[in-house]
């Protein structure tokens, strides 16, 4: 910067043409990135959505008076595409964003290490602060999804037997049902959203609470001879970017915490075991000889959600 402040024009237009190649270049690699992570992302989607809905086929009887249709339906559609969407290209700008951080900050120690460690200065509280809010979207989206998925079932339970829902007039009834579950959905999205507005705030906060103080620091820099002015302004800007680059990845973390309650959900159906397997290779007797001769002896039954 302070060579380019002379009236060298040579000089201007040869970092003219590296800025250029390097857009070029990052445009020509977040293309490929994009269009590799969108493709990965749709092929594990559908291989999840398979596994997810050979699970459901497999399940006993039993399974299905805990799980509504709907609330399977629910989690088939989008939590699947909740997972598919960070999976993608969630994924790829996280990598861009936390290397475009990494890379920022090291250029900035090797311009001048005193004042970006007086910047870094807020870096612990923001951490701190981001990993709590972290664990909060987390444990909100699974409640939230949960909330959401059991609404969704509570539809199409009503809406798949509608007729004998008018014939018993029972429509206020399943309205009050569907209002609560939708009221806990609200609920705890506020709850969601009023933190996640908090934690940016704070986040934004810091930042700008550092560039104010590495205009101060750097000033006096500049007066003791330490640094001149374009490397103060190099090193302003390279934190600058980062942290915008860091607080770009924040949402994307939260995604990521959505991901994986959503994930969660869908690979504990996926992975239980059913009690009385459905598959042709699965675990039992296969009679040689059936005549069509039963006989129940001391046969119990209970509904699973209702066992009194």
């Amino acid at each position: 910067l302070d060579d380019l402040g002379a009236s060298d024009k040579d000089a201007v237009s040869r970092m003219a043409l590296i800025v250029t190649g390097m857009g070029v270049g990052a445009w020509l690699l977040a293309t490929l990135a994009v269009a590799c992570f969108s493709i990965s992302g749709e092929r594990q989607a559908r291989r999840i959505r398979r596994s997810f809905f050979t699970a459901i086929l497999d399940q006993e009887v039993a399974f299905f008076d805990d799980h509504k249709p709907g609330e399977l339906t629910s989690y088939l559609s989008s939590d699947v595409n909740i997972v598919c969407s960070v999976l993608g290209i969630k994924t790829a700008n996280l990598i861009n964003y936390l290397s475009s951080f990494i890379v920022a900050y090291v250029l900035a120690f090797v311009q001048s290490w005193r004042l970006t460690l007086i910047m870094m200065a807020v870096m612990p509280v923001l951490i701190v602060s981001g990993a709590c809010i972290a664990i909060f979207l987390s444990t909100a989206t699974a409640k939230a999804q949960e909330a959401y998925a059991a609404a969704g079932g509570i539809a199409q339970e009503v809406l798949s037997a509608i007729r004998t829902v008018q014939a018993f007039n029972a429509g206020p009834r399943e309205c009050a049902r569907y209002n609560a579950r939708v009221a806990e959905c609200e609920r705890i999205s506020v709850r969601k959203g009023s933190m996640m507005g908090l934690s940016v705030g704070i986040m934004y906060a810091f930042v700008w609470c550092s560039y104010a103080l590495a205009f101060f620091y750097g000033s006096y820099l500049v007066e003791w001879g330490l640094r001149s002015g374009g490397d103060v302004v190099s090193v302003f800007f390279c934190l600058m970017m980062g942290s915008f680059q860091l607080g770009a990845a924040g949402p994307l973390v939260a995604s990521i915490n959505e991901a994986r309650g959503a994930a969660y959900k869908l690979f504990s159906i996926v992975d239980r075991a059913s009690a009385i397997p459905a598959q042709e290779d699965g675990p039992g007797q296969r009679l040689p000889d059936f005549q069509g001769h039963i006989a129940f002896e001391g046969v119990g039954f209970a509904y699973p959600s209702r066992r009194d």
